[in-house]
């Protein structure tokens, strides 16, 4: 499929919404052309040469590199790239006509420092005590509904993980570019598939020595698998669908296909998992839609209480309180943390003059914290 990209007429009249850096998603809905832009924008394409026709010869170019069948017995066409994840439905399928989506998934941080304070994507404390609780190898949920950007800022926080802790990242869409995004890492990109599924991924990475798993998105019965790895001392994120932190074990619980032990599978989650962070989606006075982190909060339980918290200090965009929980203290004061709302990498790449390019998101997180 990589073939694909050096011969620019297989895009034909695509051509210039792949090439443009601003765009993000382009979608064919049937009838129109719809375009996503990296500051959230949806607009809709007026005169193109795009239609029907294009796109029905469009997938049978992808069909055919794949070696595989688009038609009534096979509706459902998908492909990817290194930077392109391509999806197509078949009209017979889609009744308003052949479905076309297109997203982009470049190896670049769309989340800086820098720029998360311009937009006001969060406050800046918040940037320094997520950062430090990577430094403290907490294990991190981030939450929130679909396109909500939870990977990227998935992606911007394990930026902040030594290059010398090895890293496995589980994926069924490669999005993450973890290994491209800082190439001295030690790191090991897994991408799951038929007949080897996000369980299987993380038993076989949990044999190969991993400090940190970081999974695009937990959906099913492998949070299961997930909790026992950590319960191990291995440190990880994940993204999950919800939208409220508080939510965060009854959704995890709610996966595991059995009810067996379902209360102290929730221990373990409280017990496990460290912190939560829930991304939004909003709209201005424009009709623009932007993206913020609205809500944060930690996980502990009481073992003598056989009780577990949801300490949330970060709400609806602002911090209601500067308050840590005492475990939360003390594995910052493990990783010699002194100010968890101070990070001197944090510091550094909001005053470095911003970059553009790969390049740029690489070489702002090449020191350690």
């Amino acid at each position: 499929m990589e073939n694909f990209l050096e011969n620019e007429e297989n895009f034909g009249a695509l051509l210039p919404f792949i090439v443009d850096d601003s765009i993000t998603d382009v979608d064919w809905n049937g009838r129109q052309l719809w375009l996503t832009t990296n500051t959230n924008e949806r607009r809709l394409v007026g005169k193109t040469e795009v239609n029907e026709s294009f796109i029905r010869r469009f997938a049978q170019r992808i069909a055919n590199l794949n070696g595989c069948q688009f038609n009534k017995l096979n509706p459902v066409l998908e492909a990817e790239t290194e930077d392109l994840r391509i999806s197509i439905l078949h009209d017979c399928r889609a009744t308003t006509g052949l479905s076309c989506c297109i997203r982009k998934t470049p190896p670049q941080n769309r989340i800086t420092s820098k720029k998360a304070v311009e937009t006001n994507y969060c406050e800046e404390k918040l940037l320094h005590l997520l950062a430090n609780c990577v430094k403290a190898h907490m294990n991190i949920v981030i939450c929130g509904e679909p396109k909500a950007g939870k990977t990227e800022l998935a992606k911007y926080l394990s930026m902040f993980i030594p290059e010398e802790e090895r890293v496995y990242t589980i994926e069924d869409v490669q999005e993450w570019h973890y290994a491209q995004l800082k190439p001295q890492a030690d790191c090991v990109q897994i991408r799951i598939g038929e007949g080897f599924s996000y369980t299987d991924a993380i038993r076989a990475s949990l044999k190969q020595n991993p400090r940190w798993l970081c999974i695009t998105e937990t959906r099913g019965n492998e949070v299961r698998e997930l909790i026992k790895g950590f319960s191990t001392g291995v440190s990880g994120m994940t993204t999950l669908h919800t939208d409220d932190v508080t939510k965060v074990p009854g959704r995890m619980v709610n996966m595991v296909e059995d009810d067996i032990d379902m209360v102290r599978f929730e221990n373990n989650v409280y017990e496990f998992i460290d912190v939560a962070v829930l991304v939004t989606i909003h709209m201005d006075g424009a009709g623009r839609r932007f993206r913020r982190i609205s809500q944060m909060g930690f996980f502990t339980r009481d073992l003598h209480r056989e009780k577990g918290t949801c300490h949330v200090i970060y709400s609806e965009g602002r911090f209601v309180t500067d308050f840590l929980p005492p475990e939360i203290q003390r594995k910052m004061s493990e990783a010699k943390v002194e100010n968890p709302f101070f990070n001197v990498e944090v510091k550094n790449n909001i005053e470095e003059p911003e970059m553009k390019g790969i390049g740029a998101s690489r070489g702002n997180y090449r020191g350690r914290m």
